[in-house]
């Protein structure tokens, strides 16, 4: 589990990086020894829960993230959408093989899965949320 302190430095690492990676063609960046590679998803996460930790740096953040996002928002849409589509394969894969979420991954799947939600919004259709919804009840079905 990322901490408090992990988040703040993920997030402070990713902001310099932000437009190098919306303008080139990776689907992940790597940030040296940070816990996560940048993408759209992980950003979005890490500020939902950066926002309880440190609401006033959090503020600072979202407005760079948003400026960013703003100025180059085609590619931060059609980036979205690859994260996007690589999550819902991801989590469609779990849940039609419940047996494959086990305990030792179990955090992950549903990171996974937090990550997809927030992607939604913020791609260019790619994915919908009608076929968000039919890999949920997949999992439904085996509960």
């Amino acid at each position: 589990m990322i901490t408090p302190g992990q988040r703040k430095s993920y997030l402070q690492q990713s902001l310099p990086e932000l437009k190098d990676y919306l303008l080139s063609n990776a689907a992940i960046w790597p940030l040296g020894s940070q816990p996560y590679p940048l993408t759209i998803g992980n950003i979005l996460l890490e500020l939902q829960f950066f926002t309880i930790d440190q609401a006033d740096l959090a503020d600072q953040i979202k407005k760079t993230v948003e400026q960013t996002k703003q100025s180059w928002r085609v590619r931060w849409s059609e980036k979205a959408g690859i994260e996007a589509r690589s999550r819902l394969t991801n989590w469609a894969e779990v849940t039609s093989n419940s047996e494959s979420m086990t305990d030792a991954t179990y955090q992950a799947d549903i990171r996974n899965r937090l990550i997809l939600q927030l992607l939604l919004s913020e791609q260019n259709g790619t994915v919908t949320v009608n076929s968000v919804a039919l890999a949920d009840q997949k999992i439904l079905k085996h509960l």
